[in-house]
């Protein structure tokens, strides 16, 4: 392992390189074609997230580099993390625990909040995250809508052309490439 070697210590990174046969970079690595034309025994970059953005796949592909990721890895953490906020923005459960820190519940109650059961879910893009966020929002009994470039015939949800998942929904999200949820 040579952690960003070619940044910190120049001279050992041309030692090396041409020993170098694979490169396992973090989803936010960026992977040039002139790094690449550095590395003369390059074989693979391997990145260890869902997107390759910062990788230069024509200059890969051109050398024979072969370019991977993770898809599907995080699927599960995504939603679950975005029913979480869900919850909290609907909930107002960050404010909750400082009212109760605050001692604040002496002073009378706090205001009722929405709540997240029955609501309705927009989507912008129905990617394998978005689908599973759609999964998980189904057990809230939400009606969900979707956007994406056409419809899924294998979903049961409805299906807004041109844009129309978000407008009316209370919680409006888009799921490609950084889930963003927020309350309308």
């Amino acid at each position: 392992m040579h952690d960003r070697l070619h940044e910190t210590d120049p001279a050992a990174f041309a030692r090396m390189a041409p020993q170098i046969h694979a490169i396992a970079a973090q989803w936010r690595a960026q992977v040039s074609a002139e790094l690449m034309a550095a590395l003369p025994a390059l074989e693979l970059v391997s990145v260890m997230g869902v997107g390759y953005d910062g990788i230069d796949v024509a200059a890969a592909k051109a050398r024979g580099v072969v370019v991977t990721h993770t898809p599907d890895v995080l699927n599960d953490e995504v939603a679950d993390t975005t029913l979480g906020l869900m919850l909290c923005v609907a909930r107002q459960l960050p404010a909750a625990d400082r009212f109760v820190r605050a001692g604040d519940w002496h002073k009378g109650p706090m205001p009722l909040q929405r709540r997240m059961s029955g609501a309705r879910l927009g989507l912008v893009g129905m990617g394998r995250i978005a689908k599973a966020i759609a999964q998980r929002a189904q057990a809230f009994g939400m009606s969900i809508a979707y956007t994406a470039r056409s419809a899924k015939a294998d979903l049961p949800y409805r299906y807004l052309p041109g844009g129309g998942a978000g407008r009316r929904e209370r919680f409006p999200g888009r799921h490609h490439p950084v889930v963003r949820a927020r309350a309308s």
